[in-house]
């Protein structure tokens, strides 16, 4: 089978880029943990939490650790006994029943800049962002952290690639994790997960970027998200044909 043209394979957008910025982790050693930018932390003016669940330990280090707010987002839970430092609300992320936009959640908590975003909403992802006015959210959000979900459908494929290009009008992949609870599946002759965890920094705060000469996982950051299985290495993130043309 011949390689896969740069601009549609769906691995030239999970290669991030290097910066200045120092990484750090944002909550558990396993499912649930971050790896941001300090900058973006120490920045932003709150956390909006968007798919929370029952996984809450990252916000609650957030808390801890910057005494700032968050508001968090799930329509899949109600009674959910959350804890009182977060302001939940009981809509999802989206244009349809039950679900609104980032920018109205902001301007309803009276936000108007500085935000940062975690946004797991399994799959939903694709079409909000298919469908958002990208730069009024990023006059607001600074950064977010995004996992997407089920890379393995082709029809998802094409939906990632055009998500990422909207992202990348404002946005600069800086972090890339796979999600090791998901599947494997063999796509331009790697192996690769079907689930990835990406952060993204706002371009106004990235002012140099280079080719990466970290070893994936991070050190000291990254963990498997199943820690009974291991961590996932990236090969494809050394590849000429993807990274040529990411700077």
């Amino acid at each position: 089978m011949a390689p896969i043209a740069a601009q549609d394979n769906i691995l030239r957008y999970l290669v991030p880029k290097r910066t200045i910025h120092e990484m750090v982790r944002l909550g558990p050693r396993e499912d649930g943990g971050y790896v941001v930018p300090r900058f973006a932390l120490d920045r932003c003016s709150c956390l909006f939490s968007y798919g929370i669940g029952n996984e809450y330990r990252a916000e609650l280090e957030f808390i801890q650790r910057y005494q700032k707010p968050i508001y968090s987002f799930d329509h899949t839970i109600t009674d959910w006994a959350l804890p009182r430092e977060i302001n939940h609300t009981s809509e999802g992320l989206g244009f349809g029943e039950g679900c609104r936009d980032f920018v109205e959640h902001c301007r309803q908590h009276q936000i108007s800049m500085g935000a940062f975003a975690k946004i797991d909403v399994e799959g939903y992802e694709y079409e909000y962002f298919l469908n958002v006015d990208i730069d009024t959210f990023a006059d607001i959000a600074i950064g977010l952290c995004l996992e997407v979900h089920w890379l393995h459908h082709p029809e998802i494929q094409k939906c990632f690639i055009d998500m990422m290009k909207v992202l990348e009008r404002n946005y600069t992949l800086v972090h890339t994790h796979a999600n090791n609870w998901g599947e494997k599946f063999t796509y331009d002759h790697y192996e690769i997960y079907n689930v990835y965890e990406l952060t993204f920094l706002h371009k106004r705060y990235v002012k140099q970027i280079a080719e990466i000469t970290d070893s994936y996982p991070l050190q000291n950051l990254d963990y498997p998200n199943n820690p009974y299985l291991p961590d996932y290495d990236f090969p494809f993130f050394k590849d000429e044909r993807l990274v040529a043309q990411r700077y």
